[in-house]
Parts: C-alpha cells; structure tokens; sequence
C-alpha cells in the first residue's frame, strides 16, 4: 500500500471518530429537544381550543338564556314586534358579543331578525327549509355560514317554555345568534391564543396542515370549520412560536457550532501537517509523471529533502522530451500540407478534365448539329409536300405526318445539341431571382396539375437581386422542374407527388440558395458523379437524350455559380444552386 493511501486512510479514520462524536451528540440533543416540543405543543393546542370555546361561551350563553323562556314562546305566538324590539335589541348584540339574531316560526319562517353590520340582506337567514331538520336532531346547533359580510359563526336552538329547560317537549320555534369573523374578531382571537390565525375556503380534498417545526420553535394546526350540512366550510389554520423552544433551539446550535468548529479545528490541522510534509509530494510528482506538466512541481524544485532532488530531475527530463515533441510536430505539419497541396492539385486537375470534356463536347455537337441540320430539313420538307400533293383519305398521309413529327422532334434535338455547343453571350441584369422560377413553374403548371402533383414554393421575401440572364436562369428551373415531373410519374402508383422549391439568403449573406425538392423514383448512387454529363440519361430513349443536366451545368458554370445534388432511391432528390450576389461565387 502506497505511503500516500496510508496518510488518506489515517485522515478518515480520524474525521469518522470525531464525525460519530459529533452525530450522536447532534442525536441526544435533538431527541431531548423533539421530547420538549412535543409537551409544549400539546400544551399549546390545548391552551389554544380553550380560548376559543371560552370565546365563542357568550354566544352559547345568548343562545341558551332566551330559548327556554315563556315570553319568548308567546312572541313566537302572537308576534309581538314590539316586545322582540325591546327585549332583543343591540344592547342584547353587545352584551354577548354577537352581530345577528334570527328567530323562525316552527315552520321555518322568519317573525324577527336583528343585525349590527348594517346590511339588509342580513335580514333573512340564508337557510334551506331542510336544514332545519338536519341541525336539529338534538336541541342545540353550532356551524358556520358564508353571508354578504364575510364568514358568521352561528349558535342555535330549539324554543321552549321556562318549565322546560331540558327541552323534552316539541319545540315552539328556533332561535339562531351569529358572531362575524371578520379581520377585527380574528385579530382578536390571534391575541388572545398568542398565535397567528388565517382562514382559508376549503377546496377538493381537505388538507390537514398540523406540522410541527421544532427548529423554528413553531406549531402550525388546522382546524375545519363545518357548514350547516355539515361539510367542510373553511379552514382556521393557526400558527403558535414557542420562545421556550426558540431560546433552547439557540442554545443547541450554538453547542453544536461550537462541537463543530472543534472538530474542523483538529482535523484541518492534522491534514494541513501531514499533507502539507508528505501528502503533497506523493500527490504531485505521480501526476507530473502521468500528465507531463511541471506546474504540479513548480514549488518541491525548491525544497531540499528527497523529494526535491526528484522534481529538479523530472524538471530536467521534460524538457527535453518537450523539445523532442516539437520537432515531431513540426515534421507531421510539413507533412500534412503536403497532402493538402496534393489533394488541391488533385481537384484543379479534376475540374480542368472536366472543363475540357465539356468543351470538347460543345464542339462535337457543334459539328453533329451542322452535319445532321441540312439533311434533316430536305426530310421535313420533302415529307410536307407529299402530305399536301396526297388525298385527304390516302393512307400514306399517316406515315408522312410521322416523319414529319419525328424531324420536328429531332429539329428540337439539334437546337438542345446548339444551345450546348455554342457561346452566346448572356444578357447580363440584376434580377429577383424569383422572377424565374415562378415564369417556370407556370409555364409548366398544366402538365403538373394533370399528372396531380403537388408543387409547394417558399421563396424568399426581400431576397438581394443578383447578375444573370433571366431566359437562361428559367431554362435551368424548366429542366429541374421537368426532371422532377418526370421522377414522379415514373413511380408506379404514384398518386401524384410534390415538388418543393425554396430561395434563401446564405448564411454568410454573400450567396443565393435555391434548391428543388422532389418525391420521385431518386438517382442511383453510381449514377450521380455521371448526370451532368452530356448525352447521359436513365430515361428511355422517348423521354430525352440527356443534355438538360449538362445544358443547365454549363449556365450555372457561366454565372460562376454552382450545383449539388443529393438522392436517396425510391425517396427523391434535392438539386441545390448556389448563385453568388456580386458575381462571385463564396465556398
């Protein structure tokens, strides 16, 4: 086992001493401090249900007092409005605490109301004739009741004679008396029980909130407050701080920082020595030796034991490897641009092949479509004469209207193989790019609409107008546009597709980027180095000689610009024209 494992096993073995120490110190103080709060939290509970039943004791007493009376049974009786307005009156309200009294016939309807909140739609008792029956099964009610002025605590009770205190006979009516918990009365109570009361509507399922949080020294418990129905109403959510829990809490923490800074003490102490003489050295020098990095001995260099004769050694042996290392990286540099003049000589000789073939080409067609032009013409003139000198039912006028379609056909050949071969000079404009591309979608729009194929254009707004030949940047759009037709409907079943073209700004702002989508059959992969040369095809022999790709090669060429192309069989092709704004194009 290595010296340095040694110390860092020693060092463990020292903090886990004194950590246990500390933990069960930590543990007995917290259980003795768990054991206090819990006694003083049922004491709080307690001293806080008291409060508020002796409280809510003087709107019992109202309730009690005035339903076991004979003159309140002979009001209920003959009504008598002045007697209720004397004897309950808001002297009768202040005595006892309460802000509305309602008193019901037996029937449930109201003969007397009274209320110090000033607001008349306290005059009736919001109450369902059912609720009666329901509060009363015993002789007393208790529950609480939402009204215009906010929540109303309510006491009630059944009527009865004097004689009849214990209220075994029928009832002779109903006496109701409510007390309004506004923000008034719960500051109140909140003074009263030391604590901090908030009342919450009750929503979905009900939440008991009773938590304790013996580090605060703070007791939270909830108490539901029933409607009539008795279904939950509200919520009174009280909050009580124990000082006796607060002032141990502080003098536990302030035994445990003390217990703690202790145990830091020592333990950074015995690490800062034994580190500082051993563990450092045996830490530094194996990550030189792993990493090469001298900076991990920049300071034993210095020092005069063993360990410093080693660092002064390794400082010496890195720096000739060093040098060593800088001569092989400037060999493999030399050697990488090599290969990167070769791979450019290799590309400019590949484009100069190309560039010749491409002229060689031209010249060739040239030469084929002078050669064949002349003949050609004498064929389709001599074949429209005899159509004319012929009968009108002559069954040779068939044939002849054949070869006459067929020069006419081979007519157009001739003028692609030209259009090839020659130099025209472009009739150079600053043009929207656009412009083209929707004149060629047009004028193709009919055979795109019989075969159903789809054509969606997202072209660029404000796009910068760039240097070109407006019919020779339409042939290019025709050709891609009448490949792609002609992709798609070679697909078998193909129930139509979609062609899609885009124009945007390059990144770099400095190029034009259109690009055609299509959903057609896709180009083979040995076959896409090859379809930009001329008289290549993989159409049938009706379908095209193969000059359209070239033809709109040769232009892109001549507006310095450039095509790619990416396929996938079966899936469809992309053909991307990157055309340069000030005439040049940007790689």
């Amino acid at each position: 086992m290595k010296v340095r494992t040694k110390l860092i096993l020693l060092l463990s073995l020292l903090v886990f001493v004194l950590v246990t120490v500390f933990i069960f110190s930590w543990y007995v103080e917290r259980k003795t401090l768990v054991l206090i709060f819990e006694k003083e939290t049922d004491e709080k509970k307690d001293v806080f249900n008291k409060l508020i039943m002796l409280k809510g004791q003087s709107l019992e007493t109202l309730v009690y007092d005035y339903t076991y009376w004979d003159e309140m049974v002979n009001f209920i009786v003959k009504e008598d409005k002045g007697w209720a307005e004397e004897m309950i009156d808001d002297n009768t309200l202040s005595n006892f605490s309460a802000n509305s009294i309602w008193v019901c016939r037996l029937d449930t309807s109201l003969i007397y109301s009274i209320s110090n909140l000033n607001d008349t739609r306290l005059q009736e008792m919001a109450l369902p004739n059912e609720a009666f029956s329901r509060l009363f099964r015993e002789r007393f009610c208790h529950f609480f009741l939402n009204t215009p002025k906010g929540l109303m605590e309510i006491r009630g009770a059944t009527v009865h004679t004097t004689v009849d205190a214990e209220r075994r006979n029928l009832p002779r009516g109903y006496f109701f008396a409510g007390r309004l918990w506004n923000n008034d009365y719960i500051a109140e109570l909140s003074a009263l029980t030391g604590s901090s009361i908030a009342i919450t509507p009750v929503s979905g399922k009900i939440k008991f909130l009773d938590t304790l949080n013996p580090d605060e020294g703070i007791i939270t418990f909830t108490r539901i407050l029933t409607g009539w129905d008795g279904k939950p109403l509200m919520q009174l959510r009280a909050q009580v701080v124990s000082e006796i829990i607060k002032g141990f809490n502080l003098r536990y923490k302030k035994y445990l920082v003390t217990l703690l800074i202790f145990t830091v003490v020592i333990i950074a102490t015995f690490a800062f020595f034994t580190m500082g003489w051993i563990g450092i050295p045996l830490y530094s020098i194996p990550k030189t030796l792993k990493k090469g990095d001298l900076r991990y001995i920049d300071i034993l260099q210095k020092d005069k034991t063993e360990f410093g004769d080693i660092s002064r050694l390794l400082d010496k042996f890195f720096k000739q490897r060093g040098e060593l290392l800088k001569e092989i990286s400037q060999r493999e540099k030399a050697e990488q641009e090599l290969v990167n003049a070769y791979q450019k000589l290799k590309d400019a000789q590949e484009q100069l092949i190309q560039s010749s073939k491409m002229a060689a080409m031209g010249q060739l067609a040239a030469g084929i479509s002078h050669e064949l032009n002349q003949p050609l013409t004498g064929i389709k003139g001599f074949a429209e004469s005899a159509v004319m000198e012929l009968d009108d039912n002559s069954p040779l006028r068939e044939d002849l209207n054949k070869i006459a379609e067929q020069a006419d056909r081979m007519d157009k050949i001739i003028r692609n193989i030209r259009f090839f071969a020659r130099r025209s000079e472009f009739k150079m404009e600053e043009l929207d790019i656009n412009r083209p591309i929707e004149d060629a979608f047009m004028l193709l729009n009919e055979q795109l609409k019989i075969r159903n194929i789809r054509v969606s254009k997202y072209l660029g707004g404000n796009l910068p107008k760039i240097k070109g030949d407006r019919n020779q940047l339409q042939q290019i759009f025709l050709n891609l546009i009448t490949n792609a037709r002609d992709a798609i409907d070679s697909l078998k079943n193909h129930n139509g597709g979609e062609i899609i073209a885009r124009s945007i700004l390059s990144a770099d702002k400095k190029n034009i980027e259109i690009t055609f989508d299509d959903t057609g059959c896709g180009i083979p992969k040995e076959d896409i180095e090859n379809i930009f040369n001329p008289f290549f095809t993989t159409k049938s022999p009706d379908g095209g000689i193969g000059l359209g790709l070239s033809i709109v090669y040769r232009i892109i060429e001549n507006h310095k610009g450039r095509i790619e192309v990416e396929s996938l069989l079966g899936r469809g092709t992309t053909f991307k024209i990157i055309l340069p704004i000030d005439g040049e194009i940007r790689s």
